[in-house]
């Protein structure tokens, strides 16, 4: 029996300490569709999920950073170059100027996720953007790279 519990056990620690997110690994079309429904955005078909954490979802209630009764959706794509401005032209970042100086709250940390590295990138463009309901959506696109983009997104309630 305890050989049982062991083995169990020790399969268990293994599948965690792999797993990306620290418990849940959502697909890519999972986490880009609630990413998509919360965030108000839709994803070029090049997009690459890199990094996601959702702070409410109920299987990362045991592994979760920061209590607190807001939502929290943190992500990190990549995504074809060429497809930066048609993304921004339909998200709410249309017609607001991104900055390249100001990281603001994408430099925040979160703990236990390694490629959450909003600290990173050289050059970089930067934004928030308020939607009702008290929603905040914040970006970083490192501008850094090739012919791929990757984006930094997190999005908030108060």
């Amino acid at each position: 029996m305890i050989a049982q519990f062991s083995a169990v056990l020790l399969a268990c620690s293994v599948a965690i300490a792999v797993l990306p997110g620290c418990g849940n690994t959502p697909s890519k079309e999972d986490a880009l569709a609630v990413s998509a429904e919360n965030m108000r955005l839709a994803f070029p078909p090049s997009t690459r999920v890199l990094g996601y954490y959702h702070a409410k979802d109920p299987a990362n209630r045991r592994f979760e950073i920061i209590p607190s009764p807001d939502d929290v959706i943190w992500l990190k794509i990549e995504i074809d170059r060429k497809d930066v401005q048609a993304f921004l032209a339909t998200s709410p970042f249309a017609g607001k100027t991104l900055t390249p100086t100001d990281r603001g709250i994408m430099m925040g940390i979160l703990p236990g996720q390694p490629w959450w590295d909003a600290d990173r990138p050289g050059h970089f463009l930067t934004g928030s953007a308020e939607s009702p309901q008290a929603r905040y959506l914040n970006i970083l696109i490192d501008m850094d790279g090739g012919e791929r983009a990757v984006v930094y997104l997190m999005w908030n309630t108060r």
